[in-house]
């Protein structure tokens, strides 16, 4: 009797019932569909495995990537990242804890989709709601659309096809302002 595949239709799978899987390996190496098969060794013996994972403690740690190839620091310096000229990440300038005694002063503004705290951010005209210009750029990024950087920009405007990242508007002129360390913010607190 002939082994068949387990699809009606060929799946790909390495079954007995492929010819093409048939002729393209040795009988020794073929496995059954589902078959669990041990992950191959990439050591010779329990020495080797064991002399691998050991690492000389005096030996310098390999730098960390970015995924541009640039070396990213271990330990960011968040005053410094701006100063450096260097683009500051999202763990540069944000808090996630919510702050309290004097970075409540600093941190004042809560992004409620990223759910982190910033010392700036950006306000939506259509419904007022915040959002920080990281989710702002990944928004944009998910929807395709071109959106311009709210990095150096006070207010930006967004094209008329982008909804907003917030209450979903669209149809109208949206723009983010960006609200600086002066301004009142708004928090639970302020409705009390």
């Amino acid at each position: 009797s002939t082994l068949r595949c387990h699809m009606t239709t060929h799946c790909g799978c390495p079954c007995f019932g492929h010819a093409w899987w048939k002729r393209r390996r040795s009988p020794a190496d073929r496995v059954k569909p589902h078959e669990r098969v041990s992950a191959p060794a990439a050591f010779d013996s329990a020495d080797e495995r064991s002399a691998h994972s050991r690492r000389d403690p005096a030996a310098p740690i390999p730098p960390l990537l970015d995924l541009d190839g640039s070396e990213h620091s271990r330990f960011p310096d968040r005053a410094g990242a701006d100063s450096r000229g260097a683009r500051a990440s999202r763990s540069d300038v944000s808090m996630a804890e919510t702050p309290s005694g004097p970075a409540a002063g600093v941190y004042r503004f809560y992004c409620p989709l990223c759910m982190l705290y910033f010392k700036s951010i950006h306000r939506m005209s259509c419904c007022e709601q915040y959002v920080c210009r990281f989710c702002f750029a990944d928004y944009g990024q998910r929807r395709g659309a071109r959106l311009p950087s709210l990095e150096n920009e006070r207010v930006v405007q967004l094209p008329s096809d982008v909804a907003c990242p917030c209450c979903s508007a669209s149809g109208r002129e949206i723009h983010a302002e960006r609200v600086e360390q002066g301004e009142p913010a708004r928090s639970f607190d302020d409705m009390r």
